[in-house]
């Protein structure tokens, strides 16, 4: 192994074509011929003495030392506080990767975060894709998106990198036109009405997951709804109850209330980032870490 004779550029287009899998395009990119960009990747191969990138249909992609090298790679010039973006060969348009995330977390965590990483200039473009949690890996595999916001920790494969990023707690609302108490007997809340969530997925109708200690075989009554919007509307409209994240209740509603039940626990759920390694640098993904793990 010989890493002295190593350059910076070298890494460069490592990553850039480790972002992209493309040499054509890297090539373009950097106004070389590909042949070129491939000698110098044989190159570093050589001093390395790892194979780094195999062929496919996709075009080149990494092999299990590239992946482990392009995370080194970006903590050293993430060190040396060199910015490598491979988001984008534009550098005057940082982009960032397809995101997907179940409604209440685009709304109440993904869009706030990315607000303030667009008004600091860390990026200026970005995508967002509505999924529930049950369908961010399937979409991850498909190359739909490339990062997920989701709730509850999900079994990515080891392509992928995931942080805890908080906590969201939920609770149980009612209208105060329909409630007048502020608690209930276990007994009076099982047999409340209730709203759960409902989404479409290609097999069909698919019930949500809300938390609630009532399971919904249990409760004697329920409606679905596909938007935690659209729950908020039936509560002010319908003796029903719902149990929500508190990060989507708005301190201005005077028509909502919680309602506590007599010996229900508090509930949490864990909310996590996951992020396909070659698809964004790890000094970026930390920031929306970051910037994500402030706002909980």
């Amino acid at each position: 192994m010989d890493v002295s004779k190593i350059s910076i550029g070298e890494l460069e287009l490592f990553l850039e074509v480790a972002k992209l899998g493309s040499l054509r395009e890297v090539a373009r990119s950097k106004k070389m011929q590909p042949a070129q960009l491939s000698r110098t990747l044989k190159r570093l191969e050589q001093r390395i003495g790892k194979t780094l990138f195999e062929r496919s249909h996709r075009g080149l992609i990494l092999t299990p030392q590239g992946l482990k090298l392009r995370q080194n790679v970006e903590e050293v010039l993430n060190l040396l506080d060199i910015n490598i973006d491979s988001e984008s060969s534009n550098e005057n348009e940082i982009s960032i990767a397809a995101i997907g995330a179940p409604t209440f977390l685009l709304k109440t965590l993904v869009l706030p975060t990315l607000n303030q990483l667009h008004s600091s200039d860390t990026i200026h473009k970005s995508k967002l894709v509505s999924l529930p949690n049950d369908r961010l890996i399937l979409s991850g595999l498909r190359g739909i998106i490339k990062i997920a916001f989701h709730a509850e920790k999900l079994d990515w494969p080891d392509t992928w990198y995931t942080e805890q990023v908080g906590t969201i707690r939920s609770k149980l609302y009612g209208s105060k036109n329909f409630f007048t108490k502020d608690t209930l007997t276990q007994a009076e809340a099982i047999n409340e009405n209730y709203i759960y969530p409902l989404h479409w997925s290609p097999e069909g109708l698919r019930e949500g997951i809300d938390s609630c200690p009532v399971n919904l075989r249990s409760r004697k009554k329920s409606i679905g709804v596909s938007s935690a919007e659209l729950a908020m509307e039936l509560i002010h409209s319908h003796r029903s109850l719902t149990f929500l994240p508190t990060t989507i209740i708005s301190k201005d509603d005077e028509k909502i209330k919680q309602i506590n039940v007599q010996g229900w626990k508090k509930t949490s759920q864990p909310v996590y980032i996951s992020a396909q390694i070659d698809s964004i640098n790890k000094r970026l993904f930390n920031k929306l870490v970051k910037t994500s793990s402030n706002l909980l």
